[in-house]
């Protein structure tokens, strides 16, 4: 009865090491979406010729210690342009500029 007992708790014991094991592997993967792309810079983080890696619409392994993660957005942006002062045109002639400009990175 004892030994059944010992092995029943080794037993055990390994079940909740390996579920923590697939739970901290798991909480390592971090996703972005289609409209994002993921910066992860830090040590082990790209090629030899650069420390950072881009992931675009992914997943991959981020080690929370020694890398950090950052998202950009790759979505249009509306930048709106307006003079404050006159503009001078070739021909000299003052005008006042108003424009809208569309971004996409």
């Amino acid at each position: 009865m004892g030994m059944e007992i010992g092995i029943a708790g080794m037993v055990g014991v390994g079940v909740v090491f390996f579920a923590f094991l697939v739970w901290m592997v798991s909480s390592f993967y971090q996703k972005c979406g289609p409209n994002q792309a993921m910066i992860i810079s830090g040590m082990f983080s790209g090629e030899e010729d650069r420390k950072f890696k881009i992931v675009v619409g992914g997943g991959t392994t981020v080690f929370p210690v020694i890398q950090q993660r950052s998202f950009l957005s790759l979505e249009v942006m509306t930048i709106e342009i307006k003079s404050t002062a006159p503009i001078i045109t070739k021909n000299g002639v003052p005008v006042f500029v108003e424009g809208v400009a569309q971004v996409k990175v």
